[in-house]
């Protein structure tokens, strides 16, 4: 089953193609559209943190009929990323008033998003931030979405 259609479904926002449907699955790839990556020293955000409901990365929709309180998890990020105090890459999370219930990075690896009603959506906004990192830090993971 495709992410945007699992009763907790995942689907692409307003970044443009960056973040995508792939095979099913959502996917954030900062080499779609011949990009070679990310730069050292840089700071790039995917939707936007002052306006997350209507500027997101993607969405993060309750279409069960029940209520559920969400787990967010990052995990597989190469250790150079790690244990530095600086997230790299951020998910921040949003209700739909915009107020955010929830932040996962490299650094705190989960977060739990309490009574998600019935179809509601949450919108995610991206921070990566590649301060002191080098052209070699991998900040690739998955992020995982559980109820």
């Amino acid at each position: 089953m495709s992410d945007d259609a699992g009763l907790i479904a995942l689907s692409d926002g307003t970044s443009g193609g960056l973040v995508a449907q792939s095979n099913g699955k959502l996917t954030i790839d900062f080499t779609n559209g011949g990009a070679g990556g990310v730069n050292p020293d840089a700071s790039y955000q995917l939707g936007d943190d002052t306006d997350p409901t209507n500027k997101t990365a993607f969405n993060v929709s309750n279409l069960d009929a029940e209520t559920h309180d969400l787990t967010v998890s990052y995990t597989g990020v190469d250790g150079g990323a790690t244990g530095d105090g600086t997230a790299n890459i951020q998910f921040n999370i949003y209700d739909d008033t915009g107020t955010q219930v929830g932040t996962v990075s490299e650094e705190s690896t989960s977060a739990t998003v309490s009574s998600v009603a019935s179809g509601s959506t949450l919108y995610v906004v991206v921070n990566v931030d590649t301060t002191g990192l080098t052209s070699s830090t991998s900040l690739s993971g998955t992020l995982e979405v559980s109820a």
